[in-house]
């Protein structure tokens, strides 16, 4: 195998190990918090209390355990990044795989740049559209799946 693809391999397994433990302890965190003493859950946020508006990440916690249980849909409607970025994940791996099998010295070209550009431009249109749809329409999907 050529040394880049191993570099390469390396890398993808300690990115996406790191990313699978950061997963499990944030289960597990919501687990063991489930209700805290004072009244407030795991997954409150303390902007939409304060000022009616969903944060950036508001959704991220009830997406990522959606997803764990298998259920897209509700993961997509919850946080519509946390899904993408699993499948841009998918799309790095299978480049991976590929360079791999054809032993190929180039797989550090495996996801495009503007793939890395979609992450923070899909964060700001993702929490311009929820608020403005729940302020304006009334479409709120978030408030209908339920907290951690």
């Amino acid at each position: 195998m050529h040394p880049k693809v191993k570099k390469a391999l390396r890398w993808a397994a300690a990115v996406h190990g790191l990313v699978l433990v950061l997963a499990l302890l944030l289960v597990l965190f919501v687990g063991l918090t489930r209700d805290l003493p004072d009244g407030h859950r795991v997954g409150d946020c303390l902007l939409r209390d304060a000022t009616g508006f969903y944060c950036p990440g508001c959704g991220g916690t009830r997406s990522l355990l959606a997803l764990l249980r298998l259920d897209p849909v509700t993961s997509f409607l919850a946080y519509p990044l946390i899904p993408i970025v699993c499948l841009m994940a998918l799309y790095s791996d299978g480049c991976i795989l590929v360079a791999i099998l054809k032993n190929d010295p180039r797989p550090l070209r495996l996801t495009p740049p503007m793939m890395y550009l979609a992450v923070p431009v899909l964060l700001v249109l993702q929490f311009i559209l929820r608020n403005l749809l729940a302020q304006t329409v009334g479409f709120d999907p978030l408030s209908q799946i339920p907290a951690p």
